[in-house]
């Protein structure tokens, strides 16, 4: 008997349902839709088994026109839903992600399949991540979470979220998430990461305290090398933001020890060898300065590492070395912050060496080309007290301890240079302008590191 129109639409479907579980696309896209005996009734369906082939064959566009067809037809087509999530994929597959993002969200609300349902919400949590839509994913996110447990996939909403709310600044959100994924999941390949999160968290609420203390919880693995070197990078910042100086120091010293290849600026570098520098460590502070020149910003700090350089060489007693590098410091004409220093610093090397006038010279080059800089001035007046009482002019050294004396405020300098103008009155039989220093120093500097001295030279002087 010959089949009627209706059966033989229905065949003729059958058999590309057939071809189309098989993967047979090709063969799909021969069938002529002129075969159809009953278009209208069937079209959608057609229509659908085509786009379904062609995005089996990587046709993206014409698999996307195809399915938009079965949509704009008719809502109440029983392939509207498929044809929405089969046009999700083809625009995810042309990297259109905000319009496969936008049909997942669509087909998670009004799909008829509960399955694909939840992997098109799970496809857009994915896509919307990628995206950066960080607020329009929170919320994905938390309605995955509330169904079922036997979710396959909640083990990573449940850490994407944790993230995303760290990227929105609802630390607090992040962290009540976090500590449900460590709990729920401590097999996890993720939960390394989750501790490391939940410190930064921690950090990022200045709880800083426990922030270090799930810091050394990945610390204690070092085989993940990545979250082992940024919580010892964030270690070293909360310790910089606590003022901790020396432990941040050592923190960034083993961070730059161990890790050739890392993140830090030339700027950390410097810091960590000035503080260095102050703790007269001076072969840590060249070891450091040694890398820190190898860094492809260190341009940008060139006369802070060649004045630093210097005064290092300067503590190790290297003077050739140290002049070699105050020199440097000076021939960078662009920047002067270091250059009265390097003056200084230069003087005081040409002193070790005996070349007592070459280092007059960068003293007055100093006071002379930095008049305005109250620090380098009163050094320098300093240093030149010291070169005329080494030339044995005691007169002329007086004079500059004293206007050292008088024109600064300095808890060294000053009470160093009124003791040491008092110790050449003495020598120049001037015993009552000695007393007066002496005196001066008992009143006005009562913690500083000469008050016992100059006590003991007016007992001495007054008992004679």
């Amino acid at each position: 008997a010959e089949l009627t129109p209706q059966q033989y639409d229905k065949a003729l479907l059958r058999k590309l349902e057939i071809l189309l579980k098989a993967k047979k696309f090709a063969e799909i896209l021969k069938i002529d839709p002129a075969l159809l005996k009953q278009a209208q009734e069937n079209q959608d369906h057609f229509q659908f088994l085509l786009a379904e082939a062609n995005y089996g064959l990587g046709q993206n566009d014409q698999a996307f026109e195809l399915y938009n067809k079965v949509i704009q037809g008719s809502k109440d087509s029983e392939y509207y839903s498929e044809a929405l999530y089969g046009m999700a994929h083809a625009q995810n597959s042309k990297g259109d992600g905000q319009k496969a993002f936008d049909l997942f969200v669509q087909f998670s609300k009004d799909g008829k399949n509960t399955v694909k349902q939840i992997e098109a919400l799970y496809n857009a949590i994915i896509i919307g991540i990628k995206l950066e839509k960080f607020q329009e994913t929170i919320p994905l996110c938390e309605e995955y979470l509330s169904m079922p447990d036997d979710n396959m996939q909640k083990e990573n909403v449940l850490f994407y979220v944790s993230t995303l709310y760290q990227k929105v600044n609802q630390f607090d959100k992040s962290f009540q998430r976090l500590n449900q994924f460590i709990e729920k999941y401590p097999q996890s390949p993720k939960y390394q990461e989750a501790l490391f999160l939940l410190g930064y968290n921690l950090q990022s609420m200045e709880r800083y305290d426990e922030a270090i203390e799930r810091y050394k919880k990945i610390l204690e693995n070092k085989n993940d090398t990545k979250l082992y070197y940024s919580a010892l990078k964030n270690t070293a910042l909360i310790h910089m933001k606590r003022k901790e100086e020396e432990a941040a120091a050592k923190i960034f010293d083993e961070l730059v020890t161990q890790f050739n290849e890392n993140d830090l600026e030339v700027e950390t570098y410097v810091w960590i060898a000035e503080e260095y520098l102050a703790k007269q460590r001076y072969e840590d502070v060249l070891r450091i300065l040694k890398d820190a020149v190898l860094r492809d910003d260190s341009a940008q700090e060139i006369d802070k590492i060649a004045f630093f350089k210097a005064e290092a060489f300067r503590g190790t007693e290297n003077y050739d070395k140290a002049l070699e590098y105050y020199d440097n410091v000076l021939s960078i004409l662009e920047r002067d912050t270091y250059a009265g220093a390097s003056h200084i610093g230069k003087g005081l090397c040409l002193i070790e060496k005996n070349k007592l006038d070459e280092a007059k010279a960068e003293f007055e080059a100093a006071l002379l080309d930095h008049a305005d800089d109250a620090t380098i001035t009163m050094r320098a007046r300093f240093e030149l007290g010291n070169i005329e009482k080494l030339k044995n002019n005691l007169e002329e050294a007086a004079k500059f301890y004293m206007v050292v004396a008088v024109l600064y405020e300095d808890s060294f300098y000053c009470p160093e240079s009124l003791y040491r103008a008092g110790m050449i009155f003495e020598q120049l039989q001037k015993k009552d302008e000695a007393l007066k220093v002496y005196e001066e120093i008992t009143k006005r500097y009562q913690h500083s590191h000469v008050f016992e001295k100059a006590q003991q030279r007016l007992r001495e002087n007054n008992a004679t």
